[in-house]
């Protein structure tokens, strides 16, 4: 027979370069009161809690045969706090981001306390880049004199370790709020293959010729 455990399912943001390159990281488990009602409900241990606590409170109106609603409210969250399953001791664990994993990525843990533990991977918001499936968006900002007689852009790449992405304008070619698409330096495929989508660079046009994230030659 399968004995129901508490279950804490949480949501953890990791940055966008973090999981682009993968890196060893520790996550921190929440175990407030109201995470540890969570986790019993997931787990199902909740429902039989709260129905013993309602059932308590009845059998003493029964036997007082009057009703004082106050303390008859701080009965029942009394016997619930009492019966809710303590938090793990153990609330920081170390996982392994690997390489090109996307928000919504389960990690599991099954502790030694009676206790399951599912974090949800979130992607953080990145300063230049943003991810959609397999490919990375970003934009950059040349002069209307660059965009007329040309230029080559020089974009950082999410990764130190990878080589600066180079992008070369031609004179009159490009139009403004046009999608330039760089092959191949997108976001890592799954699988284990050094794959990855493509990069759509949005070109913007100022007046300053300032790029973000970007050096233009």
């Amino acid at each position: 027979m399968v004995q129901n455990r508490p279950h804490y399912v949480q949501k953890v943001s990791v940055p966008l370069d973090v999981l682009y390159a993968g890196e060893n990281i520790e996550l921190e488990l929440k175990a407030s009161i109201f995470e540890r009602c969570k986790a019993a409900y997931t787990g199902g241990l909740l429902t039989p809690v709260l129905l013993q606590a309602a059932l308590t409170v009845a059998m003493n109106w029964l036997r007082s045969q009057r009703v004082n609603w106050f303390l008859s409210l701080v009965m029942f969250v009394a016997i619930v706090y009492i019966h809710i399953p303590p938090p793990p001791d153990k609330v920081i664990y170390s996982t392994t981001i690997r390489k090109g994993w996307k928000a919504g990525t389960k990690i599991k843990y099954k502790s030694n306390e009676a206790a399951d533990i599912t974090f949800i991977i979130q992607e953080e918001n990145h300063d230049a880049f943003r991810r959609v499936d397999d490919d990375l968006h970003t934009s950059v900002e040349v002069s209307p004199r660059q965009l007329r007689k040309g230029c080559t852009l020089t974009i950082n790449p999410l990764c130190d370790d990878e080589e600066p992405i180079k992008l070369k304008l031609r004179p009159r070619e490009i139009k403004n709020g046009q999608i330039v698409t760089v092959k191949s330096r997108g976001w890592p495929k799954a699988g284990g293959k050094e794959q990855h989508g493509d990069l759509k660079v949005k070109i913007c046009v100022g007046y300053d010729g300032v790029l973000q994230e970007a050096q233009i030659s």
